[in-house]
């Protein structure tokens, strides 16, 4: 039996979720970050159609692109402990939300000016943190389910859901090209807000991770008073009570955790510096440092 489906002393325990609702959550996780990332790399696509509209030239739009990026690790970052706090299920909802609200106020944001568009695009953030939010759903959901059919392949499913980034850069480049002439690059951002919305709807139908009910159980018996009842949830489920009530942002740098954190974030920041300057703002270098047209600097990241 599984240690999700064991009693505490109280008689409760974890809701399990079935094996097609941890496939329904997979396919949720994917479609939830391939839209994501369609607004998130939507903005660096049309950032030189933009900048041509309000008659912003390459410097001031080097800049918003700058100051963007600021915000969105301020917003990104904060996620994780709202994650903690309000749940994954609700946390996926939350980040696909945020993305759709960012693509249709960008429509609209420039025409407020620069630090009203720089305010709304850091929105952006609830989408790039998308990605940790299905990264640590998923993890938790795997790793509580009891068939094997999901178990053994999990390392695959985990590539399929993260290769959204690439599904959602092809969705971007390839819907503007063929929408930008018809509806124009505020069309392109309400639009990509559609989608987004629909998969914010459909994330309501999850079902929260055991581990994360297990901590919601644990958090409440402990707010109430109640500390040996949630010392009991604790070791009935192998949780580390007195880390437990340390969790948060500081954990991550805190023992065996630092030297994980620091590498693994030192990799991504190396790898994202990449990214941003070609899958973010591929269009923004083509058109202004190799002087090729918008519309082919589109079929250029279709085809990349």
């Amino acid at each position: 039996m599984s240690i999700y489906n064991k009693l505490d002393l109280t008689g409760w325990k974890p809701r399990q979720l079935t094996s097609q609702e941890v496939r329904f959550a997979t396919w949720i996780a994917f479609f939830a970050w391939v839209f994501a990332v369609y607004d998130f790399i939507l903005f660096g696509t049309l950032l030189p159609e933009i900048g041509r509209h309000f008659g912003w030239g390459e410097v001031e739009q080097a800049e918003i692109a700058t100051w963007v990026a600021v915000g969105t690790a301020v917003v990104a970052l904060a996620i994780g402990p709202i994650v903690d706090r309000l749940g994954r299920r609700k946390g996926i909802i939350l980040t696909v939300a945020g993305s759709a609200l960012c693509s249709a106020l960008t429509a609209i944001g420039g025409a407020w000016g620069k630090s009203p568009l720089i305010l709304i695009r850091s929105l952006g953030g609830l989408g790039y943190a998308e990605e940790t939010v299905n990264a640590t759903y998923l993890t938790e959901l795997y790793g509580a389910s009891e068939d094997p059919r999901l178990t053994k392949r999990r390392g695959f499913i985990y590539s399929l859901v993260q290769g959204g980034w690439p599904v959602g850069a092809l969705i971007a480049a390839g819907l503007t090209a063929l929408l930008l002439p018809i509806i124009g690059w505020q069309g392109c951002f309400i639009f990509a807000a559609i989608p987004a919305i629909v998969i914010a709807i459909m994330a309501r139908k999850l079902k929260e991770s055991p581990q994360f009910q297990i901590h919601e159980r644990i958090s409440q018996l402990r707010k109430s008073g109640a500390v040996t009842e949630a010392q009991n949830v604790a070791v009935t489920y192998g949780v580390d009570y007195d880390e437990h009530s340390k969790a948060g942002l500081k954990a991550a740098f805190r023992g065996p955790a630092r030297r994980a954190t620091l590498v693994i974030g030192a990799a991504l920041l190396l790898n994202w510096a990449a990214i941003q300057v070609f899958s973010v703002l591929g269009t923004s270098v083509i058109v202004s440092v190799h002087h090729i047209s918008f519309e082919n600097s589109l079929i250029i990241l279709v085809l990349s």
